[in-house]
């Protein structure tokens, strides 16, 4: 008898290992497939201005945080009729984007896409406009900045 209840120790405790490394490989698994999505969530692009173009620009600068240091996308989107097109891209940097804008375009909306190991994440969408100094008001040489931008409320024209 003694034999056949050390036999059963043995089946019980098999079993109860290979449940307890089961449940560690799923822990584990878990674990990393939660850090790979908070990782990716934190490095969501995020743009925090657009500084005013003045007439003639035919570039814009894209300022923010999380672009990455690799080159991926900006689209220029049309609100209007929700398409969107790829912006030509002059210089990418982690906190600083410069397109160049198709001719003609004074006003739109900018998004920055980059991708990830996972999937892409884009900004929200922002808007970008070019000052035109009203005709009734006399020229200053100044021009405004967006409001909430650090820079002080005006800027002197080049």
């Amino acid at each position: 008898m003694s034999s056949t209840a050390e036999s059963v120790r043995i089946r019980r405790k098999f079993p109860m290992r290979g449940c307890l490394l089961a449940l560690l490989g799923i822990a584990i698994i878990g674990l990393v497939v939660w850090e790979l999505f908070t990782y990716t969530d934190n490095v969501t692009p995020q743009i925090t201005g657009i500084p005013l173009l003045t007439p003639g620009q035919t570039s814009v600068q894209i300022l923010g945080n999380h672009f990455g240091t690799q080159t991926d996308k900006v689209w220029l989107i049309n609100v209007e009729d929700s398409t969107r097109q790829a912006a030509d891209i002059i210089s990418w940097q982690n906190n600083k984007i410069i397109v160049q804008l198709p001719a003609g375009i004074s006003h739109g909306s900018l998004q920055v896409e980059q991708g990830t190991p996972i999937g892409s994440r884009s900004s929200s969408i922002h808007e970008f406009i070019t000052f035109r100094p009203r005709s009734d008001q006399p020229q200053t040489g100044q021009v405004p900045t967006q409001p909430g931008s650090p820079w002080p409320t005006s800027r002197k024209l080049p």
